[in-house]
């Protein structure tokens, strides 16, 4: 690409380009440089974003992941966006729900990250779901999710990032905080590393502050806030790392299929509330359900799709 062909990609991301500039982009987008280049030029911006995340040893073998961002380009177009499949095999991740909304879903195994032009950047973890609009409004940034993922986000705190969940939101102006908010799941986990976050329920609302984790039982609607020196590690799952204390097998095996896609069935005898203490990082998922083994008296027997979780 010349210099001058840059310069006017670059303008058309910072949505400063003119209409005809835009749509000229986007078509040469469609071509195998321009893929090229968004390859190359997303590669260097995702190195940079999770510069201070651990490195990853082994999710290659465990995990997809791919990088996806969404840019406004011009007040001309709607928006603009392009996929770099680093891994994976969807040709389209996302599904329509009107003509200003999208929404995208990762499945079991597989981690998304979705970057936005503003300077938004969220990391979804397997079995997650996010529906954001096609421009923002004036005043706000409101997104609706359920699952898991790492917000990093852009601080403006004239427009509030707002992030709907089941009987809850998150508000935030810029910060960086794992959330675990799956259906599923009993409670709402929220892991704040960074900044300052409201969490309004009904017409309570709670201040979390960096180094604290915020718990919502959804049964009871109760919230309860505690300081973690380690907080930190509530987004090891990023890099196929966890720890678990004192939590039950149901809990974890949930987890575990989250992060690998693999399917698991607990058969009788074996009790789901069985707890476990361990920690893992960068090991693959054969490595750490041999080690569940040697600490408990539980094998895993895998026949077809399903691994069996047995006794010994």
């Amino acid at each position: 690409m010349t210099r001058k062909n840059s310069i006017i990609v670059q303008r058309v991301l910072n949505n400063v380009g003119t209409k005809k500039q835009a749509k000229d982009v986007a078509g040469w987008f469609a071509t195998d440089e321009g893929q090229e280049w968004l390859s190359q030029d997303y590669d260097k911006e995702a190195r940079k974003a999770f510069a201070n995340y651990p490195p990853t040893c082994s999710s290659a073998k465990n995990k997809r992941r791919r990088f996806i961002r969404t840019f406004a380009s011009c007040s001309f177009v709607a928006v603009l966006i392009f996929v770099a499949f680093f891994v994976g095999t969807r040709i389209n991740p996302w599904e329509t729900i009107d003509s200003s909304m999208k929404e995208l879903s990762t499945s079991n195994g597989e981690n998304i990250v979705l970057a936005f032009q503003e300077g938004s950047r969220i990391e979804l973890n397997g079995g997650s779901t996010i529906s954001y609009p096609c421009v923002f409004a004036k005043d706000s940034r409101t997104v609706s999710f359920s699952g898991e993922a790492i917000f990093a986000i852009a601080k403006n705190p004239e427009k509030p990032f707002i992030i709907k969940i089941e009987g809850a939101q998150v508000v935030v102006t810029g910060t960086e905080f794992n959330l675990k908010a799956y259906p599923e799941d009993t409670r709402v986990t929220l892991s704040l590393i960074e900044g300052t976050v409201l969490f309004r329920e009904g017409e309570h609302e709670y201040s979390i502050h960096e180094n604290q984790v915020l718990s919502f039982d959804k049964s009871s609607m109760a919230v309860n806030i505690t300081d973690c020196e380690n907080v930190a590690n509530a987004k090891l799952w990023a890099n196929d790392g966890f720890i678990f204390v004192d939590q039950p097998l149901s809990e974890i095996l949930n987890t575990l299929s989250r992060m690998s896609g693999i399917r698991f069935e607990i058969c009788k005898g074996v009790d789901p509330e069985l707890s476990f203490s361990f920690s893992s990082t960068g090991c693959s998922i054969d490595e750490t359900l041999n080690d569940m083994e040697r600490i408990s008296n539980i094998r895993f027997v895998k026949q077809g799709d399903i691994t069996y979780v047995k006794i010994k």
